[in-house]
């Protein structure tokens, strides 16, 4: 195989057209909507996928890589969802309000702090801080456990097909979403760059390669459902879908890295 190079273009997508797709997968296989299922449940799976990308990507760091003091301050501004002044956060952490404000400036530089202006006593307004929504998810979330909990609930009521057809039908639903913009190239070889363009925007660490015969392929280095891959092999189903209905062709899995796999390898047959 060789490579023809990494697309380092990543970028992140709103979650809330994916929320009604995955929405959509969901009446699809059982056609009759879930009425217990709501965008806050969705949400929650999609932006644990979200998250594991950001991690990965390097955007975003575990709560233990950060200092026992930067650790202590998002525990207070956890524990403080109304928020805290510079004095209050000094207080908690029983440090200097320059040394409290070196902090602030670092987590808000990562994106993992907000602050809005008060008005105080004395007449001049305050920064108040609290956690944003990003800093929110250093803490620790079970999102791995509600979508298996959710998919092996979907595999025991409709069976085995019936879920790998929903799986189908997601990945043709996303993939219309980007046809147009698939659809604007002539030429295989352009529309499969555009395609592992997709593929990185959406997280998978998308590259174009090569096969030993001559033949295309698209190599993702990071599998953003891993975890629930490991757990439902029909997952994949999701990604063949995608990438075969945006490049009207056959695609292949040729390697897997939930099977062991160094990377997730798609052979590409046009039809």
């Amino acid at each position: 195989m060789h490579s023809k190079g990494f697309l380092s273009n990543q970028s992140t997508h709103s979650n809330r057209g994916q929320i009604t797709v995955f929405a959509n997968i969901l009446q699809h296989i059982s056609h009759r909507p879930f009425l217990f299922i709501n965008n806050i449940t969705f949400n929650m799976y999609l932006c644990y996928n979200l998250t594991q990308y950001l991690k990965i990507a390097g955007f975003m760091a575990p709560l233990s890589t950060f200092s026992p003091r930067q650790q202590a301050l998002l525990t207070a501004l956890l524990q403080h969802r109304d928020g805290l002044s510079i004095d209050e956060l000094a207080a908690v952490l029983g440090i200097s309000r320059n040394a409290t404000n070196q902090h602030l400036s670092s987590l808000t530089n990562l994106d993992l702090i907000d602050y809005v202006l008060k008005p105080s006593h004395s007449g001049r307004p305050h920064k108040n801080y609290t956690l944003s929504a990003q800093g929110l998810e250093q803490f620790p979330r079970q999102y791995h456990l509600f979508s298996r909990m959710l998919l092996d609930w979907v595999r025991h009521k409709l069976g085995e097909q019936a879920l790998k057809d929903g799986l189908h039908e997601l990945g043709a639903q996303l993939a219309r979403d980007y046809s147009e913009r698939v659809g604007a190239l002539n030429g295989l070889p352009l529309k499969i760059g555009e395609v592992a363009t997709i593929l990185t925007e959406l997280g998978y660490a998308a590259d174009i390669g090569t096969s030993d015969d001559g033949a295309s392929e698209i190599i993702a280095h990071n599998c953003v459902f891993h975890q629930v891959a490991v757990e439902c092999g029909q997952i994949c189903e999701f990604d063949l879908s995608l990438m075969g209905t945006l490049l009207n062709a056959r695609i292949d899995h040729q390697e897997c890295m939930v099977r062991g796999g160094s990377c997730c390898r798609f052979g590409i047959t046009p039809e």
